[in-house]
């Protein structure tokens, strides 16, 4: 069983799983099972693992394809997982939905590091997921904003401050010589498709997008791209699976079957795009051809759990760049190296 809830702020997160891991049903971890055949012998069977997984743009991000495809194709069922995807709007509200029994999520990478510093000590990175920049700037087609050295006196949405569109936009913003605040400005609006709707109603002249919407309104010729973030970064982690390092210690053998459930949808992606994108579309409502082109519009290495050092150390250095982070993060303490195989 699968299903994905809209974003619950923090307050309802706390109310409706505040209580310790310890104590918890949800996440229940293998144990043994008396499956006596009469002859005395008895075999190890691990129980389902049922949990909510806070993540980030659950639905509207093209990250989390490998989780709605392992769902839809019975990859969690067949790891004895029971796993809902509760979505939040990247940033720390992801992080913050991790705190209480939602233990563990797929969070933007940069997102980890920037709460690590501010006192989350507990938190961990198990694998890095999405290896890109995904993160693309658009505007209605008719816009008079065609390129980066239009925005002077433009309004830009990103999804919420210290996400990772609010980290490019002031990238981009800064490499064509205007100051957010002043030339600029930089507003929160959530989701992409709330940050389209205002985008298209005028209230805003540049929205923050991504896979799959991305593919839908330009595909469909009401968007066009003004930039796009990996042309300011070419190595980057987006997401990661992080998890409160309690969680972790009372959870491993299931965190190590979600992950494996979710490598092999990733393997799928890259060795049946057709079966990944027909699966990816019935989970998320979305045409095929926007889904295909959402997979598979990556450079190689982009869907990967294997631990990209180099993209992590990209992160620490954009965050030190727009005074996120004070001082480098200690990847070494954040990282658990030994979860993915390599």
């Amino acid at each position: 069983m699968h299903t994905d809830r809209p974003i619950l702020d923090r307050r309802a997160v706390l109310r409706a799983f505040g209580v310790g891991v310890a104590g918890l049903a949800v996440g229940g971890a293998s144990a043994c099972a008396d499956n006596s055949d009469g002859s005395g012998a008895t075999t190890q069977q691990a129980e389902t693992f049922k949990a909510q997984a806070a993540v980030s743009h659950a639905t509207a991000l093209v990250h989390a394809a490998p989780l709605h495809i392992a769902a839809q194709l019975g990859y969690y069922r067949d790891e004895k997982l029971d796993i809902e995807h509760i979505s939040f709007p990247g940033g720390t509200q992801t992080i913050r939905g991790m705190e209480g029994a939602i233990g563990f999520g797929m969070p933007s990478s940069l997102g980890v590091l920037t709460a690590y510093e501010k006192g989350r000590k507990e938190l961990r990175i198990i694998a890095c997921e999405f290896n890109a920049a995904s993160i693309d700037f658009i505007t209605p087609a008719n816009s008079k904003i065609k390129t980066i050295n239009d925005l002077r006196g433009a309004k830009i949405a990103v999804s919420s401050p210290g996400s990772n569109s609010d980290y490019f936009a002031r990238t981009a913003v800064t490499k064509a010589g205007l100051t957010v605040g002043k030339d600029v400005q930089v507003v929160p609006a959530g989701e992409a498709p709330d940050a389209w709707t205002a985008a298209s109603k005028g209230v805003v002249d540049v929205a923050w997008c991504a896979s799959p919407l991305l593919d839908k309104l330009t595909l469909g010729g009401e968007a066009r791209t003004v930039w796009r973030s990996r042309e300011y970064m070419p190595s980057w982690v987006d997401t990661c699976f992080a998890v409160r390092k309690e969680f972790l210690d009372a959870n491993r053998d299931a965190l190590k079957r979600w992950v494996g459930a979710v490598g092999k949808a990733i393997d799928l992606i890259s060795s049946d795009p057709d079966k990944a994108s027909q699966a990816y579309a019935t989970a998320v409502n979305l045409a095929p051809e926007a889904a295909k082109a959402a997979l598979t519009s990556w450079p190689s290495g982009t869907w990967s759990l294997k631990i990209n050092r180099a993209g992590l150390e990209a992160n620490v250095k954009a965050g030190l760049e727009l005074k996120q982070l004070k001082s480098e993060a200690p990847l070494d303490e954040i990282i658990v190296p030994d979860f993915v195989s390599s």
